[in-house]
């Protein structure tokens, strides 16, 4: 699918034409659509949003590391302090500085368990405890795995990458919710807003809304949190699940 068809669908939802809803303009809503249709994604536990794992060397006494330029959001982060063997690395538990279960970040440095590592987000790099030392291994010590940022539009004869190649209205009608919204009538862009619905719609196969998530964003925005009812099947999308691993 080419974003031409989600683009034609909008101008029909919104009755309007090329001359009102512009190729230029409509790219610029399709991209804002995109994205936030993966933060809804993400947010539902729906791992369709594209996963990806990176690995990182560590660095002998430094804690701290970016994190990938193409990440959207963050998974998780696993250290493996003993060798570079795929099964062994340990999922570190986010902390926080303001509620930290013993001493402080300087005793975590040198005291955290590297069989129950630990790290911080510090927004687009973040620190592990424990900070390496000499006796561990430092070879593809991080293991980063993370949602990709998905890749914007740049013209209206451009691929609509999976997911969203599942059903023109996923960026149909934010694109013209965005449309109305540009010209101030703020009540026909409710109009198909309105059709944003819970998420449990999206993962009706078992997705648990009541269960925490942590899940890092490195603008620090706060998450959408309906799925648009109107672009989402009644169960799950293919071979996705609803799984969060």
């Amino acid at each position: 699918m080419l974003l031409t068809t989600p683009i034609a669908f909008a101008r029909v939802q919104a009755q309007t034409d090329v001359n009102g809803l512009t190729d230029s303009n409509a790219i610029i809503f399709a991209n804002e659509a995109l994205e936030d249709w993966h933060r809804k994604l993400v947010k539902a536990g729906v791992d369709a949003s594209q996963l990806q794992e990176s690995y990182r060397a560590g660095t002998v006494g430094q804690g701290t590391y970016l994190y990938p330029t193409d990440m959207f959001f963050l998974k998780a982060i696993q250290l493996n302090y003993a060798n570079t063997t795929a099964d062994q690395y340990k999922t570190a538990l986010q902390v926080d500085v303001s509620n930290l279960a013993e001493g402080s970040f300087g005793w975590l440095r040198t005291n955290a368990s590297t069989t129950s590592p630990q790290f911080d987000d510090r927004g687009d790099w973040f620190e592990i405890f424990p900070t390496p030392v000499a006796a561990n291994n430092v070879t593809q010590l991080i293991r980063i795995i993370y949602y990709l940022q998905p890749t914007l539009f740049s013209a209206v004869g451009d691929t609509v990458a999976y997911p969203e190649d599942l059903d023109q209205a996923i960026l149909g009608f934010r694109i013209a919710a965005n449309y109305k919204r540009s010209l101030l009538d703020f009540t026909a862009a409710a109009v198909f807003d309105a059709s944003e619905g819970d998420c449990q719609e999206f993962c009706a196969r078992g997705h648990d809304d009541g269960k925490e998530r942590i899940i890092t964003w490195r603008s620090r925005r706060n998450f959408w949190t309906g799925c648009l009812r109107a672009a989402i099947r009644m169960s799950c999308l293919p071979g996705t699940g609803c799984s969060t691993s």
